[in-house]
């Protein structure tokens, strides 16, 4: 029987085994889509979904008859972000625009994922061009609220079980803001870490690729499996951990701060050292968003403008003002705001040298999704280290009274992902189990 809420690791071992078999857990996947996506509508629409995959599956099992040379991620339904490049399905980022326009070849990362034998079960929602203009997904976790940003497609198909690992992009706060809002658990790598080649850019010097599972530790089983250069790191018990305090966390009040002081709590019970570092001040930190969004806005528009010009009538309202502003960003300006993105890198790990501190520990957003479809999330908690590139995982574990999930979110150094996926693996299992 179909377990919507298991987690990654347990399907492909499982999958791999024979304890599922690939046919008919894809086949249970498809029926489950077909009753639920109604609602949901967090997959781009294909014709012939059920043909399709349940020809790949076929054609796994018989290339792999014998659970001895099956592939890691053997049968594991993937959803992949509509602003990724897949062999024989459409692209449309979200957008009016003629799919032929974004052609490009396959996404080296979902072409990693396939060699591992994982089963692109289908395309999932993105917003337009993955910034301004919502889509039509729901939250499964209560409907009448919006499930995030702009892989909010990716992330609800995770959450309401349609397949247990899912491909998202995020430039601000599209992985970490969804997963929060749904209840699942979402990988952020270092900016530059993951391939992104494949991608409709929104703004290359902000966008990355990152992952979706139930849990860290299908984050991570994933991650060591097709990000490049993966070099497992020994688990550290009890690293400390460092809220980056003040104006940082002002955005934070009332229930959804009760819930992630109790979370500190619980963490410091077992063990964890837990320190308050007053950074960055106000000031800077009005600096950081403004230079974020001037290299967010400015590189926007500089990859829209062939297609702008052509096509400009079929952008959405919200993307068109994003694009004119990014206009208003000269080519001085992005200089500063790419200079700026090492500079607030090389000061928040000084801060964590001088400290001691091996992580940073802050609320993924400041507060639960919002009701409706507008707006789609705030950027407060991300923002930061979205533009300072650094590697972030959201985990889920507590909710509001209402039910309404809460994210956690690590941050962790620029270019150690296996470490804080490691860390986030073992916080998640031995505190954040929901």
């Amino acid at each position: 029987m179909l377990n919507a809420d298991a987690s990654l690791v347990d399907i492909a071992h499982d999958l791999r085994r024979d304890r599922r078999r690939v046919t008919r857990y894809v086949g249970e996947l498809l029926d489950r889509a077909e009753a639920i996506e109604p609602v949901l509508r967090c997959l781009l629409p294909e014709a012939s979904r059920r043909e399709r995959l349940l020809s790949e599956a076929g054609e796994l099992t018989r290339r792999y008859p014998s659970d001895s040379i099956r592939p890691a991620l053997y049968g594991v339904p993937v959803g992949v972000t509509d602003m990724i490049f897949v062999e024989g399905l459409p692209t449309r980022c979200g957008s009016a625009l003629p799919p032929e326009v974004f052609d490009a070849p396959e996404s080296s990362l979902v072409t990693a994922l396939r060699a591992r034998g994982a089963l692109v079960f289908g395309k999932t929602t993105v917003d337009e061009f993955a910034w301004a203009e919502p889509t039509a997904t729901r939250n499964p976790v209560n409907v009448e609220h919006t499930p995030g940003g702009a892989s909010a497609g990716a992330a609800a198909g995770v959450a309401a079980g349609l397949f247990p690992l899912a491909v998202g992009v995020q430039t601000n706060r599209s992985i970490i803001g969804p997963a929060a809002f749904t209840g699942v658990a979402g990988y952020k790598p270092t900016h530059g870490r993951v391939p992104t080649d494949g991608m409709v850019y929104c703004a290359p010097s902000l966008d990355v690729v990152g992952l979706f599972a139930q849990d860290a530790a299908g984050l991570l089983h994933a991650a060591s499996l097709v990000v490049p250069d993966w070099t497992p790191s020994p688990p550290s018990d009890l690293p400390r951990l460092a809220v980056p305090d003040g104006a940082y966390l002002d955005p934070v009040s009332g229930e959804p701060r009760r819930v992630f002081d109790a979370q500190l709590e619980s963490l410091r019970w077992a063990g964890y050292e837990i320190e308050y570092e007053l950074f960055p001040s106000r000031e800077d930190l009005a600096e950081h968003y403004r230079l974020a969004g001037d290299l967010l806005h400015g590189e926007m528009a500089r990859v829209h403008g062939a297609w702008f010009r052509d096509w400009a009538s079929l952008y959405r309202p919200g993307t068109v003002r994003a694009i004119e502003k990014g206009w208003d960003v000269k080519e001085e300006g992005l200089v500063r705001a790419r200079d700026g993105r090492e500079a607030l890198r090389d000061e928040i790990q000084g801060l964590m040298d001088r400290a001691a501190i091996d992580f940073m520990i802050c609320p993924s957003s400041n507060g639960p999704a919002p009701r409706g479809d507008r707006p789609t999330g705030y950027g407060a908690m991300t923002t930061l280290w979205s533009y300072a590139g650094m590697p972030c995982v959201g985990l889920p574990g507590a909710t509001t009274e209402a039910g309404l999930p809460l994210g956690l979110q690590l941050v962790g150094r620029h270019g150690k992902d296996e470490a804080l996926l490691e860390c986030a693996r073992f916080i998640h299992r031995k505190l954040l189990v929901r």
